[in-house]
C-alpha cells in the first residue's frame, strides 16, 4: 500500500508539472503573483466551509456528548483536513486522527468512531447532492460539452457507492466489521481493543436521532456549496471574474473529478486537469484554470500547515496529562526499587 500512495503522488506530481510546462510555467506564474494580497482573502474564506462541516459534525456528537464545544470541533476539523490535504494517507488518515482526539474528551473510542463514520457518510451524501446539482446546471446551460457522459457515469458510481456505504450501516453490516477489528486488534495485542464494543450500537444511535442527521447533512452540503464562493473570489482576484452559476458548476465538476482520482494524494494533477476541463467550458484558458487549482493548492497549505501544528501541540498536551502507564520492566524496577528501601528500613 505504501508503494502504490508514493507511485500514485509521483504520478501525481508528474502530471501537474507536465501541465504546467505545457500551458506555459511563467504566465501561470505571473497569474498567481498577480493575485498578491487577494491571497488572504482567499484563505480566510475557507473558514467558513470549516465551520459548517465541524457544526455538523458537533450536531452529530450530541448524541453522546452535549457540553464538547463548537470550537473543539472546528479545531478538530482543521487537522482532519489538515493531514488529509498535506500528508500521504490515502484521504482517511485525518480521520483516524479525529476519532482518537474526540476520545479524548470524554467519548469512548466506540463512540468517537461512530460520529467520524456518520460524519463521513452525510459528508460523502452531501456531495453526491451537490455535484448532481453542478451537473445538471451544466447540462441545462451547456449543452455541447464533450465528455458528459462520463461525468454522468461517474456520478452513477459515486451514488451507488454512497448508496451501498448507508446501506450497509442500517442492515448492520457495522456489527461484523466491529467483530473483524476487535479480532484484529487482539491479534496484534492491542490492549484497548474491548473499546471498539459497541460500535454498530452507537451508529444505529446516532440515526435514530433523524433530525441532527438531516441538519448534519445540510450543514455539510452548505460546506460543499459555499466552494462556490472560494472560486468566485480566486476569479475575481486573478481579473477573470465569472458568475455565480458558473463557480457552482466549476466547483462541482471539480469535485466529481477530484473524487475519482482519490487513490493520488490530494488529488494531484487530477483535480488540476478536471478544472482547465471544466474553466475552458465558461470561457477560461488552460493557463486560468491550472492557476485556479494551484491557488486552491495554496488555500489547502494555508490552512493545513497551522492546522498539522496544532495536531502536534493537542497531541504533546494529551501525552503530558495522560497517566503514566508502566511497562513490565518498569514495573520490575519499581518492584525491585521499593523491596530494597524495605530493607534497609528493615537494617535500621
Amino acid at each position: 500500500m505504501k508503494y502504490i500512495t508514493f507511485l500514485a503522488g509521483l504520478f501525481g506530481i508528474s502530471l501537474t508539472v507536465l501541465m504546467v510546462w505545457q500551458f506555459g510555467f511563467y504566465a501561470i506564474l505571473s497569474l498567481i503573483f498577480s493575485v498578491s494580497w487577494g491571497i488572504i482573502p482567499i484563505v480566510g474564506f475557507h473558514a467558513t466551509q470549516l465551520a459548517c462541516t465541524a457544526w455538523a459534525w458537533k450536531k452529530i456528537g450530541t448524541t453522546f456528548n452535549h457540553h464538547l464545544s463548537f470550537r473543539y470541533f472546528f479545531l478538530i476539523r482543521s487537522i482532519r483536513e489538515g493531514i488529509n490535504d498535506l500528508l500521504p494517507v490515502a484521504q482517511i488518515g485525518g480521520d483516524i486522527i479525529g476519532t482518537r482526539m474526540v476520545a479524548y474528551r470524554g467519548l469512548s473510542f466506540s463512540q468517537a468512531t461512530a460520529t467520524v463514520i456518520t460524519d463521513l457518510t452525510m459528508e460523502l451524501a452531501s456531495q453526491v447532492i451537490f455535484i448532481v446539482m453542478g451537473v445538471s446546471l451544466l447540462v441545462l446551460s451547456v449543452k455541447d460539452v464533450s465528455h458528459t457522459g462520463q461525468i454522468i457515469d461517474g456520478i452513477g458510481l459515486l451514488l451507488a457507492g454512497i448508496c451501498f456505504f448507508v446501506g450497509v450501516q442500517y442492515l448492520g453490516g457495522i456489527s461484523l466489521v466491529e467483530k473483524l477489528m476487535i479480532r484484529l486488534a487482539h491479534q496484534h495485542g492491542w490492549s484497548k481493543a474491548e473499546e471498539l464494543r459497541g460500535l454498530d450500537k452507537n451508529i444505529r444511535q446516532i440515526y435514530h436521532r433523524k433530525k441532527n442527521v438531516f441538519l448534519a447533512l445540510m450543514a455539510q452540503f452548505l460546506g460543499w456549496a459555499l466552494g462556490t464562493g472560494e472560486v468566485y473570489i480566486i476569479l475575481y482576484y486573478m481579473g477573470v471574474p465569472k458568475p455565480l452559476l458558473a463557480c457552482f458548476i466549476i466547483e462541482s465538476v471539480g469535485q466529481v473529478v477530484k473524487s475519482a482520482g482519490f487513490v493520488v494524494p490530494g488529488g494531484l494533477g487530477v483535480s488540476e486537469w478536471g478544472l482547465v476541463f471544466v474553466g475552458g467550458v465558461f470561457g477560461l484558458s488552460p493557463q486560468e484554470g491550472i492557476t485556479l487549482s494551484l491557488l486552491k493548492r495554496i488555500r489547502e497549505i494555508g490552512w493545513g500547515v497551522p492546522s498539522l501544528l496544532l495536531w502536534q501541540w493537542v497531541e504533546s498536551k494529551h501525552k503530558a496529562l495522560a497517566p503514566l502507564e508502566l511497562t513490565p520492566l518498569m514495573a520490575t524496577k519499581t518492584y525491585e526499587g521499593v523491596c530494597s528501601k524495605n530493607d534497609a528500613d528493615d537494617k535500621v
